[in-house]
């Protein structure tokens, strides 16, 4: 079980954030602060474990802003921190780097941006990977196995998982690579193998977690 804090005010995009939770291949459990207020009034929030990881926006109400993010460092030295929130400055993402997140998204970019970034995070956390060295950038680890696995794969067999970690379903990938539905299916049954996987899930798990470490 994977604790996660999320402190974002706005309804819709709480729910969003937990049906993003919700689709990911891991058991999490989900706190939500509406303020910074809330991590020391909520009753629940302060009976909470230490989270694994903190969704934040910053601009929630008796945000400051950057010194917040500064503020959820300080209050959780050793917690990964993904950073979504929506900021028009121009190195933002750098910024929010350099004042202790381990990622960030910005809320316009393409919801699947966000989910892939949340996936990799909790793949990472999983695993019992580092997020992020002292220079900023994730230490490189030994993926040659993955490698392997991903490379036992036709360049069909790739193009129907590298669609299927997108979110479509059997039938979207039936009609975006214009094949039969039960091709889909014998070509993920064969991937399953291929990977050594039992489920859609675990495929997608794996794969997102070899993408993260190549330029594809």
């Amino acid at each position: 079980m994977l604790n996660i804090l999320v402190l974002e005010d706005h309804p819709m995009m709480v729910e969003s954030i937990k049906v993003s939770l919700r689709n990911t291949s891991f058991k999490v459990q989900a706190y939500v602060a509406h303020s910074l207020r809330d991590l020391d009034h909520n009753p629940r929030l302060k009976a909470m474990p230490t989270p694994d990881l903190i969704v934040a926006d910053l601009n929630v109400p008796d945000s400051q802003g950057w010194p917040t993010l500064r503020h959820l460092r300080e209050r959780y030295p050793h917690v990964a921190i993904l950073v979504f929130s929506q900021n028009s400055e121009l190195h933002a993402e750098k910024m929010a780097l350099s004042q202790g997140a381990n990622a960030y998204v910005n809320k316009s970019r393409h919801p699947q941006i966000f989910v892939h970034k949340l996936q990799e995070m909790l793949v990472n956390l999983y695993e019992g990977l580092p997020l992020l060295s002292e220079g900023g950038v994730a230490p490189e680890a030994d993926h040659s196995f993955e490698d392997e696995l991903i490379k036992s794969l036709t360049q069909q067999q790739t193009k129907v998982l590298n669609a299927l970690a997108s979110g479509l379903s059997t039938r979207e990938i039936a009609a975006h690579l214009v094949l039969h539905e039960q091709t889909v299916r014998s070509y993920l049954t064969e991937i399953y193998h291929r990977l050594l996987v039992k489920n859609r899930s675990q495929a997608i798990v794996l794969y997102l977690h070899w993408k993260s470490h190549h330029d594809l």
